[in-house]
Parts: C-alpha cells; sequence; structure tokens
C-alpha cells in the first residue's frame, strides 16, 4: 500500500487485481480502479496525490487518475518482460522495476524511456530522498545504489543472503543509511556511501521481512514481516 501526502488516502493492491482507494478518516473505498489481467504487486502515488501508479503480474504499469470517477487508467505502460514489482513517482517521471532484471522509467513529459539492466530478477526498488538515485534489491542478494541520471551503479551491498522473497529496500531521511529486508527475520543496513555493512535489526521473527519503511523525516524503521506481525525500531 501507500499513502497521500496529506495522510488523507492510501492505495492498496493484491490478488484481487484491484487498485482501491481508502479514506483513511472513515476506512471507507472511495475508488475501485481496475485493468489488471493479474495480481498487482504495487502501488505509488505521486507527490501531488492527483496519480496513482501500479505494477503486476501482467507486466504492466498502469496510471490512475486519482481525482476522476472512472475505473479505467489513464495510461498503460508496457514493454516489461515479466511482472513488476515495484514502482515510483518522480513528478513526471514513472519508475518500475521488474522481474526481467530492468529498472525502467518512464518520463512522459520528455516521452522517453530509459532502461537500466541488472544481473539478476529485481525485487523492490526506493528513490533517495535527493532523488538522485535509486536503491534496487535483486533475488541473489545484490542491492545496488544506481546514479539515476546516467544508470551507473555507484555503490554495491554485500551480506543480504540471496532469496526470491519479495523484500522492500528503503533509504533513511538523510540519505546515509540503505535497508533491505530479507528472509529470516532482519532488516539489512548499510552505509549508502562506505557500502560498509552496519548491525542488522532484528525483527524477532523467522518469518521473512516483506515491507520494510524508514521515517520520512526523523528516525525510526517499520518492518512488517511474513507472519502478519510489525516491528519497530528507534
Amino acid at each position: 500500500m501507500c499513502v497521500t501526502p496529506d495522510n488523507a488516502r492510501l492505495a492498496s493492491v493484491g490478488g484481487d487485481r484491484a487498485v482501491l482507494q481508502w479514506d483513511v478518516a472513515t476506512g471507507a473505498i472511495l475508488r475501485k480502479w481496475r485493468g489488471h489481467d493479474g495480481p498487482a504487486n504495487c502501488v505509488a502515488d505521486a507527490a501531488s496525490g492527483a496519480l496513482a501508479v501500479s505494477g503486476g503480474d501482467d507486466s504492466t504499469v498502469r496510471l490512475w487518475d486519482a481525482r476522476s470517477r472512472s475505473p479505467d487508467p489513464v495510461q498503460t505502460l508496457r514493454g516489461a518482460g515479466d511482472a513488476v514489482v515495484a514502482v515510483a513517482v518522480d513528478g513526471p517521471c514513472v519508475l518500475s522495476a521488474s522481474v526481467d532484471g530492468r529498472v525502467r522509467a518512464h518520463d512522459a513529459r520528455a516521452g522517453r524511456l530509459v532502461v537500466d539492466a541488472l544481473p539478476a530478477p529485481l525485487v523492490s526498488l526506493a528513490l533517495t530522498r535527493d532523488r538522485a538515485c535509486l536503491a534496487v534489491a535483486c533475488t541473489d542478494g545484490r542491492v545496488a545504489l544506481l546514479d539515476r541520471a546516467g544508470g551507473a551503479a555507484l555503490a554495491s551491498y554485500a551480506g543480504r543472503p540471496p532469496s526470491d522473497v519479495k523484500t522492500d529496500v528503503a533509504v533513511t531521511a538523510d540519505d546515509a543509511v540503505v535497508l533491505c529486508g530479507g528472509a529470516a527475520g532482519l532488516v539489512h543496513a548499510w552505509g549508502a556511501v562506505s557500502e560498509a555493512a552496519l548491525p542488522p535489526l532484528d525483527a524477532l521473527s523467522p518469518a521473512a521481512i516483506t515491507s520494510v519503511a524508514a521515517h520520512p523525516t526523523g528516525v525510526g524503521v517499520l518492518a512488517a514481516c511474513a507472519d502478519g506481525s510489525v516491528a519497530v525500531f528507534e
């Protein structure tokens, strides 16, 4: 799921193929968008709150008008060779990560597509707070920091065991630490510039850490586990 910048609405996706928008205060469903031909895996909101973006097993990225009553996407981005597992929005640019090992950046304003290839299927991506870099995680345990301008690998972070479990990558508010969930109840951490491994955060669960979020303005990390538990680190 994702939450709009004003904390008033959230969007969620799941195996039923639907993309739902909810009112946070009342819990009511505001919109139900349709279009994915398989399970929807990921969703992100634009900073304006006017646009939602989702990706799914049908290898598409779909854009939804959050101010319209239409249940259909305003645009469908194709080209991925496998399931889309993570999406992000930065102004006119829609970023997506796919199991085909590619990060795709669709720039709607320039009408341009930029593709960066990695050597293993991708499971997640996250923008740095300065929007200049992109952290990506792969099934082979690799976590990398890519330069968005040229696609160069600026850093590579070792120590996370390979796993095909979809685990989130995140970056702290000061862009100093890169975080990634693991398959054994640990949140792995590295110095973003030094690439040095930091002590992992232990969620005290044997289940995989499937979702990780860093506090957007300060310290603190949330980690959600496959067994339904949530760990809070300060």
